[in-house]
């Protein structure tokens, strides 16, 4: 039987009906202070009970890290190859040939930047920008090839935690859990080692922390029905933003592609990030996980995890509208985490970018 709340921690009195409507239940602001779903009942049996006694042994895992480490790495390895082949090969040429060389040199804090490295500058984040909207097209294609392969909705959010933790985990639901866990962890070696620091460095660094932290967690408390919903909402809305950043790179001729692109961009970050992941996905990973018996290790590490990654989706928006302000006062909607003299280009591409988190 599922007890309502765990030992020493007063449950709220306010509940929803599973039958209110999304908007009504999922977005309802009370949410936030208690004005959850109550689980259903399941026979919790000893299957669920030594499950979750071999998560929390030092024995556990082991055995789990022994299984998935190897896999992970693997996948790590591809993903630089796939990088490097799609970068090589596709990214690249359709850089050479569409980026408009700038006309002259300009001089940037003291030092006179050639045509050519200008060209360069641009070039090489035209290849970034291009390589991460390739991948997360994929990701979010993977992703919601899974979602759609499960017998759950979101909503009820009460779905996410129904029979906990022995719901099913197929072949096709790890292997995109585990491409993440690569992906965002040679993300990181490539932001400590390879790419060109920004004046958001520290967010993007914290933010690449948390997120391999809140995948590897979730996944080895399986409670991957709850990380799949997050994975799947940061990586839909990052296509549009890599999008708008690479028609930026571009040139002039191409605003119009980066303001369509960004402006969706903005709707959707601001619907996913900031009205229904804190109103419905993080109240769920609180009120109700806390009804599940037994209780889900690792849960206040991860709910304190997934804060502050909200807090930084708060950042990153106060920087989207700053970019937005820019391009009514002044025609440019560039990127302001860039640094002076990164942002070079944009004295001869002119367009948009933006800002990003990376979920």
């Amino acid at each position: 039987m599922v007890v309502l709340g765990l030992e020493g921690y007063a449950f709220p009195n306010l509940v929803q009906s599973p039958d209110d409507s999304f908007i009504a239940g999922g977005l309802d602001v009370h949410r936030v202070t208690g004005n959850v779903l109550k689980l259903p009942e399941w026979v919790v049996t000893t299957n669920h009970r030594e499950s979750v006694k071999a998560m929390v042994s030092l024995d556990g895992l082991l055995a789990e890290m022994s299984s998935s480490l190897p896999t992970v790495f693997l996948l790590m390895l591809l993903v630089w190859a796939f990088r490097y082949s799609v970068t090589r090969f596709i990214v690249t040429p359709t850089g050479e040939w569409l980026i408009p060389r700038p006309t002259k040199e300009i001089v940037r804090k003291g030092k006179v930047l050639s045509i050519e490295t200008q060209f360069s500058k641009t070039l090489a984040r035209f290849e970034n920008s291009g390589w991460e909207t390739v991948f997360y097209i994929m990701s979010s294609s993977m992703g919601l090839y899974v979602y759609s392969r499960e017998h759950w909705s979101v909503w009820p959010t009460t779905n996410i935690w129904i029979d906990w933790p022995l719901q099913p985990l197929g072949f096709t639901f790890r292997l995109y859990y585990l491409l993440g866990l690569a992906f965002y962890s040679q993300a990181m070696i490539s932001l400590l080692f390879v790419d060109k620091p920004r004046s958001d460095y520290f967010e993007y660094f914290l933010h690449h922390v948390v997120t391999i932290f809140l995948i590897a967690v979730s996944f080895y408390t399986r409670i991957q029905r709850y990380g799949l919903v997050i994975l799947c909402l940061h990586d839909f809305g990052d296509i549009w933003l890599n999008c708008a950043k690479s028609f930026k790179y571009l040139g002039p001729k191409w605003d119009s592609m980066t303001t369509l692109f960004f402006a969706v961009f903005t709707v959707i970050f601001l619907a996913t990030r900031l009205v229904f992941l804190p109103l419905t996905v993080i109240p769920s990973g609180y009120w109700e996980a806390m009804q599940v018996e037994p209780q889900i290790p690792g849960l206040i590490p991860m709910n304190i995890a997934l804060c502050i990654l909200q807090a930084l989706h708060v950042f990153w928006f106060f920087l989207i509208i700053k970019a937005v302000k820019k391009q009514f006062s002044s025609g440019d909607l560039s990127d302001i985490r860039e640094d002076e003299e990164d942002d070079a280009n944009s004295v001869t591409n002119s367009g948009a970018n933006k800002n990003k988190k990376d979920l």
